[in-house]
């Protein structure tokens, strides 16, 4: 057991775990749960670009982030690499037409501070943003 594990296992013992991210893909919509308790929503029928950010936060921080951007923009949601569900989502990304998976398999790679374009919509859909609304609560199923 290395040094860190040992540390984390610590921290888990004595409470300090922080709750993770959750991503929720249904249909219709992404939601995304955040650590901090905030909750993003987005139609997939918004969705306009997929990209992978990546840095150098180092072993103790999650340093690549899938961000969804929706058309009309700039409304976007970052979901780190380590929320549950991400591979769910990641499936369903692969979906789309002309998903590039050689830039997400480049991207989750990268060691660098960079930013990967897999996925861009290139026209508008027919009524993207007209309908701004939200469920009041997403629910915590």
């Amino acid at each position: 057991m290395s040094l860190l594990d040992l540390l984390r296992s610590l921290l888990t013992f004595l409470g300090f775990k922080k709750k993770a991210d959750r991503v929720v893909i249904t249909d219709a919509s992404i939601i995304h749960f955040g650590s901090d308790g905030a909750q993003e929503f987005m139609h997939w029928d918004d969705l306009a670009e997929v990209a992978v950010l990546t840095g150098s936060g180092g072993t103790l921080v999650s340093d690549v982030y899938i961000v969804l951007t929706a058309f009309p923009g700039p409304s976007a949601m970052s979901i780190p690499q380590g929320a549950e569900g991400v591979d769910k989502l990641l499936a369903a990304m692969k979906k789309l037409p002309g998903f590039d998976s050689e830039v997400l398999t480049q991207a989750m790679s990268s060691t660098g501070v960079e930013r990967f374009v897999c996925w861009q919509r290139s026209v508008p859909p027919a009524g993207a943003g007209d309908d701004c609304s939200e469920p009041e609560s997403f629910g915590d199923d």
